[in-house]
């Protein structure tokens, strides 16, 4: 909480004429958005401490009033959900770490995965929801059976772990939103294509705009919704919420994405 700046408080710094104070957060004390609001306590010399910028406006009989910031332009803050080979200590960029985007081994073309664009930039894909991150890394065993052996054993599996990524920054374009869709000329065919050289146009041609990233709707479901970020673009604007947290048989995650994929989770040493 802030302490009120009472009229006479601020000795030594500028002054206003009669009928003016700064009773405010200091904050906007600085910034000079309230300048210019009548005094509630009198006082014929009260005081203002803020920037040559800010002054501008403190003049009763100033005209200009401050410019404010759009409400769209404001960064938005998403809690974005990534699995990754984690070798237990690494964390941020490093090999390793769940920062770490392998873009030598991105292929683009109809080998590579949905958004790959090595030739421009590496990628991080990321899920608003836990268990959508974990269907798309356990989509390969639908219909199938596994066990906490795959995940301590197997070579798929072993060295899994999710972590919360906290993004701040532009706001990312919706894939799943008719307007943005319509802006592009895309359809939801398009963007749910299996066809990789339709899906990598489309981040191709987002990579163009000067985005960061964009979210889409997950081919397994499509009330989940994943994200795509471009690399080089979110150097401070992602970090990690807390220590990532290894992936095991056991994990509510795991369990949910299993109930969803149709896969039989089987308890150790029954498969």
């Amino acid at each position: 909480m802030f302490r009120p700046r009472r009229c006479g408080e601020l000795d030594g710094h500028t002054w206003l004429p009669a009928g003016f104070c700064r009773y405010t957060c200091p904050r906007l004390l600085e910034s000079g958005f309230l300048a210019g609001i009548p005094c509630l306590m009198g006082g014929s010399r009260l005081p203002f401490l803020g920037t040559r910028s800010s002054r501008r406006y403190s003049r009763r009989w100033s005209k200009t009033t401050p410019t404010h910031t759009p409400e769209s332009a404001y960064p938005v803050k998403l809690d974005l959900y990534r699995v990754f080979w984690w070798d237990g200590t690494a964390m941020g960029r490093s090999y390793g770490g769940p920062l770490y985007v392998p873009r030598a081994n991105q292929r683009s073309g109809h080998s590579g995965s949905r958004h790959n664009l090595p030739d421009l930039d590496g990628v991080l894909y990321c899920s608003l929801r836990p268990a959508s991150a974990v269907a798309e890394m356990l989509k390969p065993f639908a219909g199938q059976s596994i066990s906490d052996r795959d995940f301590r054993q197997g070579h798929k599996l072993l060295h899994r772990a999710i972590v919360c990524l906290e993004y701040i920054g532009p706001e990312l374009p919706d894939l799943s939103s008719p307007s943005v869709l319509s802006a592009h000329g895309w359809s939801v065919s398009d963007v749910s294509s299996r066809i990789r050289e339709t899906s990598q146009a489309i981040a191709r041609g987002l990579f163009a705009e000067g985005v960061n990233g964009f979210i889409w709707p997950s081919v397994l479901n499509p009330d989940w919704r994943n994200a795509t970020l471009f690399a080089s673009r979110v150097p401070e604007e992602i970090i990690p919420k807390g220590a990532p947290a290894r992936l095991l048989f056991d994990h509510p995650d795991v369990q949910e994405a299993c109930r969803y994929l149709g896969i039989r989770a089987e308890r150790p040493g029954r498969g």
